[in-house]
């Protein structure tokens, strides 16, 4: 199974990248406000909190490598806990 990361790009800016997938290309362009970047071999989006909810809700299920930086919304994190992305210590 292929791992996506998402991780932190610029101050504005949310990114995704996974090998090669046609299913999860098919998947992240379902979320509004994505780029493809062919030089970085990533997606990008427009940070915001609902931006990375559509992500983790399109991709749930899978394996997902999320950076801790992301995780800092009380609300996110209640829901990556509850959706097992993330462990409650």
């Amino acid at each position: 199974m292929d791992k996506i990361t998402i991780d932190k790009g610029t101050s504005n800016q949310i990114r995704v990248s996974f090998p090669y997938n046609k299913d999860y290309v098919a998947k992240i362009k379902t979320i509004e406000g994505y780029k493809w970047h062919p030089d970085g071999k990533y997606w990008s989006f427009p940070y915001s909190e609902d931006t990375l909810r559509k992500i983790l809700s399109a991709f749930s299920g899978e394996d997902i490598d999320i950076d801790p930086i992301l995780q800092k919304f009380d609300t996110l994190e209640r829901e990556l806990i509850s959706k097992k992305f993330l462990r409650k210590f």
